[in-house]
């Protein structure tokens, strides 16, 4: 199956002689995650908190200290609880709020009852998933190794630990990175287990299956792409242990136990076995799920709040939501979204490597007759970039994080290519490496989450191709207190697409209104900029909805500064401002027809 297939159902013993014996790719991978780790933690400081970790890292301190997992019950808890642990441990405070407060309340509450502590506490909990992203470099390596060899190894973690959205989004405490690393362990422990069927591949693929369904609820769909893929790992393959049919079948029943098992632990088996008709659903799936059921009483084996989250979360994707790509807006989505995502934010040298493995496959004998091997690791890419895109959630890139892995296992096959160890297609591999570090990583450090690729114009053209957390997720509003304060600007006005009040971290501000628009220094995030619609928080911390185009007038005029690209500055004159008041009641006309 393999270049490295006698080593893949060895023992870890063999396997560890493996890297003692190779000690310059282990030297190599060593040093891609140290400059992994420096990096991201860097990115970790200079963010601001973010659009979602303003929700997800209160609700996990809550979930951690009480041990109940009902707030903010759209994702599962395991990578916020990960990162409260260090804030619990340093004595975190979650301030005083009633029991039935909501998300909003309580992440207001805990920035009031941390103070000047809160940035320092957002940085801690971010090392847990900076913690989390090494560890899949190092699987991801280990995986690329049995595979392909020690060149494999070390191209694919330096993919993992380079790439500008592994960079941005493996320093933030959302789920989308740990994701990555949950169904990176699915799929190895499946492979792990069609080459050599028994009890402990089994143990290990049903902790996989269950972890990957606490990280975040999207898992779920890996179980059937995992099981799609030990089918083409497992038939017609000389290398796999031979089992008899009714062996499988009772390890994968164990398999199936220890997931539900796992699940229910995560949520400390609070609500399992609650009767399926008790559930007051408030998705039309879930609705019709229950409906239709033939039994209404069937006791649900699964936690209560896992249930009610799948739910929560797919009430959420049912709704309409406005989706940008290429200066156009659609509620119902575009079916290329992530398919352009990928080609702008994607740097040119991962594509390049992965447009010439493709090639050297074709024209290769020996990987000619690997392609079950290639299916199995193309397979994950294209499904879930088509599942992605079936969704009207078209919020990101992050969105296709877990298909990463098996794209850069994919690619890692070049620097194994050839009959020489270090021949043609390992120089061009450590070529487009080098410029890639320099290109997509140094060159724009620490502004990752906002990077775009040269044709796509680079990160000062990326509004206008993407928005939201493509580009401006909140996490430039540092830097733009920083900028005031050097400025001595006295008069803000700002718009700023972020839960946080900015208030909180010293800016004094009024938000801009177009009818009555006075001129001074303007900042507003790129998304409104483009036009979003959504919340915006007031200086006193109150909530208000802004309409299409709320702020779209910032369009009219050239940005004086940009902050980290997500924040544009623009100082108007008094004719600026009168202009924009002028057309205010024409826009806002044209935007009620």
């Amino acid at each position: 199956m393999s270049a490295h297939g006698d080593h893949n159902s060895g023992s870890a013993a063999s396997h560890r002689r493996l890297w003692k014996d190779h000690k310059t790719a282990a030297g190599l991978v060593g040093c891609c995650l140290l400059v992994h780790a420096v990096l991201a933690f860097q990115v970790a400081c200079y963010n601001c908190v973010t659009h979602d970790e303003f929700w997800h890292i209160p609700a996990g301190v809550w979930n951690l200290k009480t041990g109940r997992f009902h707030y903010d019950n759209l994702n599962p808890p395991m990578p916020r609880v990960l990162a409260a642990i260090p804030l619990v441990l340093s004595g975190v405070s979650t301030g005083d709020v009633a029991e039935d407060a909501d998300k909003e309340t309580r992440a207001d509450e805990f920035v009031v009852a941390n103070g000047d502590r809160y940035h320092r506490y957002i940085v801690l909990a971010r090392t847990t998933t900076i913690a989390l992203s090494l560890i899949t470099a190092v699987v991801m390596a280990s995986w690329a190794f049995e595979l392909f060899g020690p060149g494999a190894a070390v191209l694919s973690s330096f993919l993992w630990c380079m790439t500008p959205d592994i960079l941005a989004h493996g320093s933030l405490v959302t789920s989308d990175a740990p994701a990555a690393l949950s169904m990176l362990l699915m799929f190895r422990s499946v492979w792990k287990h069609a080459l050599a069927p028994n009890m402990r591949p089994a143990l290990w693929m049903g902790l996989a299956f269950g972890t990957a369904q606490l990280v975040k609820f999207t898992c779920i769909v890996g179980i059937p792409l995992a099981c799609g893929v030990w089918c083409l790992f497992r038939f017609r393959n000389a290398q796999a242990a031979p089992a008899k049919g009714k062996t499988i079948a009772g390890q994968w029943l164990f398999a199936a136990v220890i997931c539900l098992l796992t699940i229910n632990l995560g949520y400390l088996l609070q609500g399992t076995l609650r009767p399926l008709n008790s559930f007051q659903f408030q998705s039309q799936a879930m609705q019709s799920l229950r409906d239709s059921f033939p039994l209404p009483n069937f006791r649900v084996p699964l936690p209560a709040d896992f249930v009610e989250g799948i739910d929560h979360q797919r009430s959420i994707m049912e709704q309409q939501h406005p989706i940008y790509l290429d200066g156009l807006w659609s509620f119902s989505g575009f079916p290329d979204y992530y398919i352009k995502t990928w080609w702008y934010k994607t740097p040119h040298q991962i594509q390049l490597l992965c447009v010439l493995t493709l090639i050297g496959l074709m024209f290769s004998s020996q990987r000619s007759r690997e392609l079950p091997l290639q299916i199995c690791l193309l397979l994950p890419v294209f499904l879930l970039g088509f599942i992605a895109s079936r969704t009207s959630m078209q919020l990101g890139n992050r969105y296709l994080l877990p298909a990463f892995p098996f794209l850069f296992l994919f690619a890692s096959q070049m620097a194994s290519f050839g009959r020489r160890p270090f021949g043609g297609p390992q120089i061009l591999a450590a070529v487009l490496a080098i410029s890639m570090l320099w290109t997509a990583v140094l060159k724009n450090h620490p502004l990752h989450l906002s990077y775009f690729n040269e044709l796509a114009g680079g990160p000062e053209q990326g509004r206008f191709h993407l928005i939201d957390s493509n580009i401006d997720w909140g996490q430039d509003l540092l830097a733009l207190k920083e900028f005031v304060d050097r400025n001595q600007i006295t008069d803000l006005k700002l718009a700023y697409f972020g839960m946080i009040v900015p208030t909180r971290v010293g800016l004094k501000f009024t938000v801009p209104v177009a009818e009555t628009l006075q001129p001074g220094w303007h900042a507003i995030s790129v998304t409104f900029v483009q036009g979003k619609p959504h919340t915006i928080r007031e200086p006193d911390g109150g909530y208000h909805s802004v309409d299409f185009n709320a702020f779209g007038w910032a369009r009219m005029f050239r940005p004086k500064q940009a902050i980290g690209h997500s924040i544009l500055l623009y100082d108007l004159s008094a004719a600026d401002a009168a202009r924009v008041r002028s057309a205010a009641p024409a826009a806002r006309e044209h935007q009620s027809q």
